[in-house]
């Protein structure tokens, strides 16, 4: 997909959507806006998704932090980021009501696509799965001159009523409701979501064996009690510090992911359980 930046007209508008629709039918989902085609604010990310297998494009380093949560949640099912709300006269006939100047290209006059930061996909208690929207902003970016103000605010109440108008809600999400330490242990857990095959193999047995640990030793610093496992499975210790941080990321060993985890914290019986 083209570049969306500067002198669009409104047939280069209606190429750009024909083309998203067509890769959505055809089951191949892509962003509406790629790293390459805005500016990012913090560091842009492109990560290959776990739950849909798509190259994610994230703007900054709090949508990467949203997503991360996103991944961990087993209730989510679906993550699709800069999702366009679509079609395009919802949003304009929004803002021609609400008496706002509707987003226009850089150096036109056509009316922008606009895009959501996420739109998930949720199981509920039900069994249902629902369709959620989240807006990322950081609290600085709302805390300008009142005009300036003023006129996000108005541009996110446009989207949420856009995205009302298809029953579904818009969350927004600054920095401040981000654990920092949660985000720690998830970037550490995440890089051992998925195991190769000769390791992997060895998941519910090390499992097994942690337990065993922390319960018989009551206290003890995690470094210690993986490299017991490591040596009790014939295993390297990288291996067993591998199999933590993948059973802690599928949820089969939990414990509170609020505060820090390090190798070097002593840790006891009653802070994990396996499932």
């Amino acid at each position: 997909m083209q570049k969306k930046r500067r002198k669009v007209t409104e047939k280069d508008v209606e190429r750009w959507i024909k083309e998203w629709l067509e890769l959505v039918e055809n089951g191949e989902y892509k962003p509406w806006l790629e790293v390459r085609e805005v500016p990012s604010i913090g560091r842009s990310r492109k990560v290959k998704g776990i739950k849909t297998g798509h190259i994610h494009h994230f703007l900054s380093d709090l949508e990467y932090y949203i997503y991360l949560m996103l991944e961990y949640d087993s209730s989510v099912t679906a993550i699709y980021e800069q999702y366009p709300l679509l079609p395009r006269n919802d949003t304009i006939e929004i803002a021609n009501m609400m008496g706002i100047r509707h987003p226009v290209y850089p150096q036109s006059s056509t009316p922008i696509v606009y895009s959501t930061d996420f739109v998930i996909e949720q199981r509920v208690a039900s069994g249902e799965i629902i369709r959620k929207a989240i807006t990322a902003k950081y609290s600085t970016n709302l805390a300008t001159d009142k005009k300036e103000t003023k006129r996000k605010l108005h541009l996110m109440e446009m989207e949420r009523l856009a995205h009302a108008k298809n029953g579904i809600d818009l969350k927004c999400i600054t920095e401040k409701a981000i654990n920092k330490n949660m985000i720690y242990n998830l970037k550490w857990f995440i890089q051992d979501a998925a195991l190769d095959n000769e390791l992997v193999q060895f998941t519910k047995d090390w499992a097994s064996l942690f337990k065993h640990q922390i319960m018989t030793k009551g206290e003890a610093k995690l470094s210690s009690i993986l490299k017991e496992i490591s040596e009790a499975m014939k295993i390297t210790y990288e291996n067993s510090v591998r199999l933590f941080r993948h059973n802690m990321w599928n949820q089969t060993l939990k414990t509170d992911i609020s505060e820090k985890i390090e190798l070097t914290n002593i840790i006891k019986a009653s802070d994990y359980f396996i499932i």
